[in-house]
């Protein structure tokens, strides 16, 4: 992606609250290249059932990225909604029949999302035909119980 600095990361809080470090934010964002296209043509060429493809969505992003460049988040988020929006285009165009983006910040973050996720995931889907998923993770019911229940060693499993 352009307006994006790997070698200088930032650092924001996490979803768990906890420090994390992520790609920083310098510069208009831009998709310069396809990301998963290859990968779907290959599996296209492979099998005649139905391709899904996941792609992380642009509020997710949005949120594990250091912005040091847009004047607000949402700006970021559109940007971002934007260069997805090339990339699903080339996805389908290769052969996927279902595109999935994955918001689990959304649930951590629930103001923010009201906020800006919805239109900066329509945008990512803005022209897109066919069967579109947003899947909304770390929605976990009760994690205490989980861990409570369920020992480490099985959790790795």
């Amino acid at each position: 992606m352009g307006g994006i600095d790997r070698a200088n990361p930032g650092v924001v809080v996490g979803r768990t609250g906890q420090p994390t470090v992520v790609p920083r934010v310098t510069g208009r964002v831009s998709r310069e290249r396809p990301v998963e296209v290859r990968d779907v043509a290959f599996l296209r060429a492979n099998t005649d059932r139905a391709v899904k493809i996941t792609l992380p969505g642009p509020f997710t992003m949005t949120r594990q990225a250091k912005n040091d460049f847009y004047a607000d988040d949402a700006e970021l988020a559109m940007d971002l909604a934007a260069a997805l929006n090339e990339e699903i285009r080339d996805l389908k165009a290769a052969g996927a029949d279902i595109i999935q983006l994955d918001e689990p910040w959304m649930q951590a973050f629930p103001e923010e999302a009201r906020r800006y996720a919805i239109h900066a995931i329509n945008r990512a889907l803005e022209g897109i035909e066919g069967t579109t998923v947003v899947h909304l993770c770390f929605g976990y019911a009760d994690l205490k119980i989980w861990v409570t229940l369920v020992p480490c060693d099985e959790r790795a499993r």
